[in-house]
């Protein structure tokens, strides 16, 4: 990227009152590839946007030059506080809009859903699912073992109850055989 466009782009992210952080440094970085130099200034003033919405108390989600769902609607919500057409385009009004002095910022009672939010949401709803999920699994297996406890307890029910039978039919065969033998020495 030629020196001067990079310092261009430098002094307007100054004027918008942003600092050039880390993160703006690997996005003027990534811009070094002159085929695609109008893409890359392009990227630039979306994450120059990016940042002065951020600073503005918008919620943009990750500064990263590309226009997504969050800075739609930071801008979108940007635009509304501040009398303008909600378009969720950072046009020239808009643009012009966020550097004047009588700018509005966030409304900080007005939350905006974030894809963060959204992946927070859908993360618990997964942790819930997981959670709801053990529970069953838990809950069948609590079952199971019930049944195999309720199973081992009726062999063993059986078991003694056929060792029982088998005990009587022997002391009745005992019986037998001393009648037997007590009806043999009687007749002798």
């Amino acid at each position: 990227m030629r020196e001067d466009i990079k310092s261009s782009i430098t002094k307007e992210l100054n004027d918008l009152k942003l600092e050039i952080t880390s993160d703006n440094d690997k996005i003027l970085s990534n811009f070094k590839d002159k085929e695609r130099k109008k893409e890359n200034i392009s990227n630039l003033w979306i994450a120059a946007t990016q940042l002065k919405l951020k600073e503005l108390g918008y919620e943009v989600g990750k500064v990263d030059g590309i226009y997504g769902k969050n800075t739609a609607a930071a801008t979108k919500a940007f635009q509304k506080n501040n009398g303008l057409t909600e378009d969720g385009y950072a046009g020239k009004d808009t643009i012009n809009k966020m550097l004047t002095e009588d700018v509005k910022k966030a409304d900080t009672t007005e939350t905006l859903i974030t894809e963060t939010d959204k992946e927070q949401k859908e993360n618990k709803e997964q942790e819930n699912n997981k959670k709801q999920e053990n529970n069953k699994e838990q809950e069948n297996n609590k079952k199971q073992e019930n049944n195999k406890k309720q199973e081992n307890n009726k062999k063993q029910e059986n078991n003694k109850k056929q060792e029982n039978n088998k005990k009587q039919e022997n002391n009745k065969k005992q019986e037998n055989n001393k009648k037997e033998k007590n009806e043999e020495k009687r007749l002798i």
